[in-house]
């Protein structure tokens, strides 16, 4: 028994070393391919060759394969940017040739129409196909496309005669209610002397804590208001949307909305 165990160990010893033999030997002619070369080419004994050469040889080999990888990565990086996509939108201020200049958010931008590029028009919910002579100044666009030199080129293009509506502009105004004239309310906020005036139109919606149907009325002075505004393109009130009012301690509706408090709650007279 102890002597089939002590040849199972001198065979797998055996293979253990020849396999580290083999794995050198392939290492060694991986990274040498130039070495063998110019054994085959030479009929003369090939002469003893140092450590260092060997070291130098491996070196060139390492770089060469690290300098090609590198070169894929780089060219992988660029071709990729090269089919990252683009938009740009604005209004049409000039036309020339296959070059369109945009009055857009950024300023004026240019876009180059690719030869081979989609160009849509809308209108009335419909799209037609047209051609880049068809789009005409102040038309609004939507250029999407990629990036040469800095220049977007635009492969696919949607032409609209009607610019988008811009996003309403809304504020958010609040303070302490100091006088209810009709349908005015003036108001001052965080303290300061100067008032705001804002008035209840046909559409603005009225909330006040605790009533379920509110008034005009029930707005009492010393309460707090909430109030949401559109602006127009001066960054002046527009038009009122919503109003809250939270009752301040003079208002009747305040004292209908505290909590009365249980009999277990109140202290006890001594």
């Amino acid at each position: 028994m102890k002597n089939n165990q002590d040849n199972n160990y001198y065979l797998t010893g055996k293979k253990s070393f020849l396999i580290f033999i083999l794995s050198i030997f392939m290492l060694f002619s991986a990274f040498n391919p130039v070495l063998a070369q110019e054994d085959e080419d030479t009929d003369s004994p090939s002469p003893n060759i140092s450590e260092d050469e060997v070291k130098e040889k491996i070196k060139e080999r390492l770089e060469q394969v690290v300098g090609d990888k590198l070169e894929q990565v780089k060219g992988a990086i660029k071709k990729r940017a090269e089919e990252k996509l683009y938009a740009l939108a604005g209004t049409v201020n000039k036309i020339e040739d296959n070059l369109l200049t945009l009055n857009t958010a950024l300023g004026e931008q240019a876009v180059k129409v690719a030869s081979q590029a989609a160009i849509l028009r809308i209108e009335n919910k419909q799209s037609s196909d047209i051609e880049i002579t068809d789009i005409e100044e102040d038309e609004f666009i939507i250029a999407m496309g990629t990036r040469e030199e800095g220049l977007l080129v635009g492969k696919r293009i949607i032409v609209s005669s009607d610019k988008p509506v811009p996003a309403e502009k809304r504020k958010l105004l609040f303070g302490k209610v100091t006088e209810v004239d009709d349908d005015k309310i003036s108001f001052s906020s965080n303290g300061e002397s100067e008032l705001q005036t804002i008035e209840i139109g046909k559409k603005t919606k009225l909330i006040i804590s605790g009533i379920s149907k509110p008034e005009i009325e029930d707005i009492q002075v010393n309460d707090l208001l909430r109030a949401i505004v559109a602006l127009d393109e001066d960054e002046q009130i527009d038009e009122v949307r919503t109003i809250l009012i939270i009752p301040g301690a003079t208002n009747p509706a305040a004292a209908e909305n505290e909590v009365e408090a249980t009999p277990s709650a109140v202290p006890e007279e001594d």
